[in-house]
């Protein structure tokens, strides 16, 4: 909710399950299929983009700015760009 008042489209970066284990030491408590089906059913969700990369690097961020049409990234509380 709070991202999606940030503007009037939200795009939602979906991380896979092998990325979270990696960045954080364990599985995400939700798996992957499960946070699918529950981002599409969310109301303030308009666009969910599979597999990004938990880090996403320069070049990953200038494709889903050019390529989405994305103003700015959020990522859990900070903003990235």
């Amino acid at each position: 909710r709070q991202a999606r008042a940030m503007g009037t489209h939200l795009v939602v970066g979906l991380i896979s399950d092998d990325e979270i284990t990696k960045a954080k030491g364990s599985p995400p408590v939700m798996p992957y299929e499960e946070r699918v089906i529950s981002l599409k059913a969310c109301k303030f969700v308009d666009e969910v983009i599979p597999n990004v990369p938990y880090d996403a690097d320069e070049e990953f961020t200038k494709y889903l700015l050019k390529e989405h049409k994305i103003d700015f990234i959020v990522h859990g509380d900070d903003t990235v760009a």
